[in-house]
C-alpha cells in the first residue's frame, strides 16, 4: 500500500469517526446530565427549594442549535483533511501543508473541548496527524507519474 492510500484511508477513518462522534453528542439523551433547582415562595412568605438530580439531555436539547456549530466543526476540519487526501491538484507542498493546519486544528479543537463536550474527537485528530505524518514522510508519495511514450521507430 502506498503513502498515498494510506493517507485516504487514514482521513476518511478520521472523518467517519468525526461524524459518530457529532453524532453521538447531537442524538444522545444520556450524554448530559445535571441537576434542576426550583425555588418556590409559599403564601405564608416562606420559600421552598427543590432540587431534582439525575436529568438528562442531549446537547442539543441543552443548547439549541448553536450546538450544532461545535459538533460541525470537527466534521467540517476532517472533511478538508480528506478533500485534501483525495485532491491531485495543486503542489505537493501545499497539499502537506494542509494535512498539516487541518491536523492541528482538530487537535486543537480536541484540547479546547476537553473541558465541554469530552476527548471524543481525540483517535480523529490523532488519526489525522499520522496521516499528515505519513503524506509528508515520503519524498515521492504524492509525486505525479508522467509516462513518456517512446516511439520505436525513432
Amino acid at each position: 500500500m502506498n503513502d498515498r492510500r494510506i493517507v485516504l484511508v487514514l482521513s476518511a477513518l478520521a472523518h467517519a469517526w468525526t461524524w459518530g462522534v457529532g453524532l453521538f453528542h447531537f442524538f444522545n439523551p444520556n450524554a448530559y446530565g445535571g441537576t434542576s433547582t426550583r425555588i418556590t415562595l409559599n403564601p405564608d412568605g416562606t420559600t421552598t427549594t427543590t432540587v431534582v438530580t439525575g436529568l438528562s439531555s442531549s446537547l442539543m436539547e441543552m443548547n439549541g442549535l448553536q450546538a450544532v456549530v461545535a459538533l460541525l466543526t470537527p466534521i467540517v476540519v476532517s472533511g478538508v483533511f480528506l478533500a485534501v487526501a483525495l485532491s491531485k491538484s495543486g503542489g505537493r507542498a501545499t497539499r502537506i501543508t494542509l494535512l498539516w493546519v487541518a491536523a492541528v486544528v482538530m487537535l486543537g479543537f480536541c484540547v479546547l473541548g476537553a473541558a465541554s463536550i469530552g476527548t471524543g474527537y481525540a483517535p480523529a485528530a490523532l488519526v489525522m496527524l499520522a496521516g499528515a505524518l505519513v503524506g509528508s514522510s515520503s519524498s515521492h508519495s504524492w509525486r505525479e507519474r508522467v509516462v513518456v511514450a517512446h516511439d520505436p521507430g525513432c
